[in-house]
């Protein structure tokens, strides 16, 4: 599968999927709590740390970027292809910062972040990938702050056999 990430399909990916991402990333983008990150800006203030785990060619991250100009926004994924294309599409932002790495059952979920980094995680269509969802989720779970949001949208797990609530995540936001 990996290959299919690679290359051309990479240059494609956006436009051949673009009625599914536009759903999917919706749902993800509606999740996220804004005026409790609102909140939490005014309290502490210092900007908001947000992570995008299988970020592709940054649609996501470009709706992030721009309605929370001030967050250091990451994203990760696993296609350096992939983030050609995302490096291109966010090419304006100063505050996106993209790494290429793997989800894993490894702590921090294989990521070279440090525990309770980030007040939102989001992860959209990639969870059916992975061989071992669930220890990534952990792995997730130690990277955000207390009260962080953990916003997962996986349109192909919708249902059977994996279900949301049954992952023993012990967080706050799950």
């Amino acid at each position: 599968m990996k290959s299919y990430y690679a290359s051309k399909h990479a240059k494609q990916y956006s436009q051949t999927w673009k009625a599914f991402l536009r759903k999917t990333l919706e749902a993800a983008s509606a999740a996220i709590d804004v005026e409790a990150l609102r909140v939490c800006i005014e309290m502490r203030q210092s900007p908001l740390h947000i992570l995008d785990a299988g970020c592709g060619t940054g649609l996501l991250l470009s709706r992030l970027a721009q309605q929370f100009p001030s967050a250091h926004v990451y994203g990760i994924d696993a296609s350096e292809d992939m983030l050609k294309e995302a490096r291109q599409r966010l090419r304006g932002y100063s505050n996106v910062h993209l790494h290429c790495a793997e989800l894993s059952r490894e702590a921090n979920a294989g990521l070279p972040y440090p525990p309770v980094f980030f007040d939102v995680i989001t992860c959209t269509n990639v969870l059916h990938y992975l061989q071992e969802p669930v220890a990534v989720l952990r792995g997730f779970n130690t990277l955000l702050v207390k009260q962080g949001q953990l916003i997962l949208e996986d349109d192909v797990l919708r249902g059977f056999p994996f279900r949301l609530q049954s992952i023993g995540v012990a967080h706050p936001a799950l």
